[in-house]
């Protein structure tokens, strides 16, 4: 199991989440994340775990 997180948002980013999770038919959580690992690609962050995914 992953591990949990809690996080405060404020209103306007609490109302995005929602807006695109029901455009894209996803939960909120999957939208967070969607969004984290795009900056990560943006900003060419790679953890061990998924070079070595990405090398099998």
């Amino acid at each position: 199991m992953a591990p949990k997180l809690q996080v405060r948002f404020p209103p306007e980013l609490k109302e995005f989440i929602e807006l695109e999770a029901k455009k894209n038919s996803s939960s909120q959580n999957s939208e967070i994340i969607r969004c984290i690992r795009e900056r990560m690609e943006r900003v060419g962050f790679k953890t061990i775990k998924a070079e070595a995914h990405c090398n099998a």
